[in-house]
């Protein structure tokens, strides 16, 4: 007789386990907990299919929930609504959902059918399978519960294989609480025709450095702070996905490939596709006039927001295409806050600091203070529901800030060109350190140049890091003088899910092989007790 493979660990989190209630005709004897039963603790193809019940968020807390590769949520719509017409929950979900393939089972699936936006909201959240628990108990009854194990089975299995990586494992790296984060920051490729036929740089070459570098660990996100093409056209995003896609293929080894939401990426100047917006609005395709009409044309709030509906939709359309979001380009351009790794203790704000139109009908270096706002309200309901369905503490949740432009110029005298840095990098500060955005550190480009720094927030002990990644394609005259092309490596220590220091690598791609800067190296230590960055520790060069 063969030995039975590894168990598939199920958890399945339901309120009222002896409960009844929407399963069976009237006359029935049979609990939630006896169906489960009967589902689980049964060999499917040579595994065991184990379930842990869970009936409470405390029992939940309880579990380590890298032991389980599947997890099954009752909902209630008993009362008119989903959660009380509270979405919530569903949020939630779609948090946990980073760690594991999510089931979702209810008694009254049939409303959901008639609910459009219910249906929506789940399709966002990627459920694997929506099941009614009517039709489980007649496929009990009828013998037939096969076909749930195999759903099963079939989500549970790549953790047990270690094949191809499951739509889970490519998008959300599985980590323990203390373990290393290896982040590599990559800004300003402005991908575009003209490269196609000369050598960009040598993929094998820069992904075996960091490889070496890693010493066996993975990179586990990949972060592109803007300026991905040259001029915002559809071609040259084909030309980006191309390239980046045979890049991290290198650097992964198939640990996770593309699309996948381990890119994060926002936009940059280059990305406005300024043509297309243009002749869209008043149906002109001559970039002689590009700028005459743009400013003549937008003079209200509402044409401007028109207008970078219309200059960044490609760029969107790339995002969509590049992560595999279900979200559309619409949606994905108006969230702020990327919760998907919270579940690691990372939460990224990304922000676009090209929107804003100025005199000259050219773009101004800007964070929005609308998005500002929105940034603040959506991280007090994030805190809100972390806290409502024990997710996590967003004091212990290492916060992010992605936007293209540096919120101060990269360089030790004030820089000439006010397009360097953004325009209200005071503002922004401000919020940081008086308001609810209270980032850890911030990763930006734009300059062409590496760079890693920490500088004062106000009269407050607390200080903002920022880490400015170099280009990896542009020539050097697009760059600054005696700046090489090159990324950076950003690994960030936990302890207790906390952050404990930030390890700045910066790679070099010169005349010969891609290789550390080892004068740059920076290693930052963070005082969580005063939450705040120990300038003595800035400089240690490894």
């Amino acid at each position: 007789m063969n030995a039975l493979k590894p168990a598939i660990n199920v958890m399945v989190v339901e309120d009222r386990p002896n409960s009844a209630a929407g399963i069976f005709d009237k006359g029935e004897k049979f609990s939630r907990r006896e169906l489960y039963a009967a589902l689980f603790e049964q060999e499917y193809c040579g595994h065991v299919l184990k379930y842990t019940l869970v009936n409470s968020i405390e029992k939940f807390h309880k579990h380590r929930m890298d032991k389980f590769d599947v997890v099954i949520s009752d909902v209630a719509l008993d009362e008119g609504g989903f959660a009380a017409n509270d979405f919530g929950l569903l949020q939630a979900v779609g948090a946990m959902r980073a760690r594991f393939p999510i089931f979702l089972i209810s008694g009254k699936w049939d409303e959901v059918v008639q609910n459009t936006e219910l249906r929506e909201v789940l399709r966002k959240q990627e459920i694997i399978k929506l099941w009614s628990l009517p039709e489980l108990f007649k496929a009990h009854k009828a013998g037939h519960l096969d076909q749930y194990r195999h759903d099963i089975f079939q989500a549970g299995k790549p953790r047990q294989y270690g094949d191809q990586p499951s739509i889970f494992s490519n998008n959300f790296p599985t980590k323990g609480d203390d373990e290393t984060i290896n982040l590599l920051h990559i800004s300003d490729t402005q991908f575009c025709p003209e490269m196609e036929n000369k050598h960009l740089f040598d993929y094998r070459a820069l992904a075996m450095s960091i490889k070496e570098e890693l010493n066996g660990q993975k990179v586990d996100l990949v972060i592109l702070s803007g300026d991905v093409v040259e001029r915002g056209l559809p071609s040259e995003y084909e030309l980006a996905k191309k390239h980046l896609f045979k890049f991290i293929n290198l650097l992964t080894e198939g640990d996770w490939t593309l699309p996948s939401k381990r890119l994060i990426v926002v936009p940059g100047n280059h990305d406005l596709n300024m043509a297309l917006a243009n002749s869209r609005r008043i149906g002109i395709d001559s970039s002689k006039k590009l700028r005459l009409n743009t400013k003549e044309i937008l003079k209200e709030a509402s044409d401007i927001e028109r207008f970078n509906q219309y200059a960044f939709d490609p760029f969107w359309q790339f995002a969509k295409e590049i992560t595999g979001s279900s979200e559309s380009p619409n949606e994905l351009q108006r969230r702020l806050w990327n919760q998907d790794f919270a579940y690691l203790g990372l939460l990224f704000l990304t922000l676009n600091t090209s929107k804003t139109i100025g005199g000259d009908g050219w773009y101004v270096p800007n964070v929005l203070e609308t998005d500002i706002e929105n940034a603040a309200d959506e991280f007090t309901k994030l805190a809100r529901h972390g806290k409502e369905f024990g997710l996590w503490d967003v004091k212990d949740l290492i916060k992010i800030g992605i936007l293209h432009h540096p919120i101060s110029h990269a360089g030790t005298e004030p820089s000439k060109n006010p397009k360097e840095q953004i325009t209200n990098s005071e503002l922004f500060k401000d919020q940081i350190n008086n308001g609810v955005l209270g980032l850890n550190f911030v990763c930006c480009g734009h300059v062409h140049k590496k760079w890693a720094s920490s500088f004062d927030l106000a009269d407050n002990p607390k200080n903002l890091l920022q880490l400015c990644s170099s280009t990896l394609l542009l020539k050097p005259n697009k760059r600054p003088e005696d700046s090489f092309r090159g990324c950076n490596l950003i690994s960030l220590k936990r302890k207790e899910k906390r952050l404990e220091s930030l390890l700045n690598i910066p790679f070099e791609i010169g005349r010969g092989q891609p290789h550390v800067d080892t004068k740059n190296v920076m290693r930052f230590q963070w005082k969580k007790d005063r939450e705040y960055w120990d300038k003595d520790a800035e400089y240690i060069h490894e």
